[in-house]
């Protein structure tokens, strides 16, 4: 399994756990200078940002309200 297809799932088990949602699980990549440093998930439940550099995901609410971050590992350090 990819290491995107991996945080993929962790979004979606992030996200199961804010709550119920009937919307699927969007995904947009972040790009700066031509490279992917990133990706956000949401659905109706929240957002979250993922960072490769960081290997963290920051959860935020429906609102935008920051919630909590979710350390991933090196999980991210290969994912494009």
């Amino acid at each position: 399994m990819s290491n995107v297809e991996s945080a993929r799932q962790l979004a979606v088990a992030i996200l199961s756990q804010l709550g119920d949602s009937q919307e699927p699980l969007s995904e947009a990549r972040f790009v700066q200078n031509g490279y992917v440093i990133g990706r956000r998930f949401w659905c109706g439940n929240g957002t979250i940002e993922w960072f490769f550099e960081s290997d963290e995901m920051k959860v935020y609410d429906p609102t935008g309200k920051f919630l909590k971050v979710v350390g991933v590992g090196s999980m991210g350090s290969q994912a494009a």
